[in-house]
């Protein structure tokens, strides 16, 4: 249980971390 908790987790952190960098490359081809 704890371990799927921990894959879940750190899916939402990867996931976080893309919607970041694809949010910042957008700003900033639109500038």
């Amino acid at each position: 249980m704890g371990e799927i908790e921990s894959i879940k987790s750190h899916h939402a952190t990867q996931c976080r971390k893309l919607l970041m960098f694809l949010f910042k490359e957008t700003i900033e081809n639109n500038l």
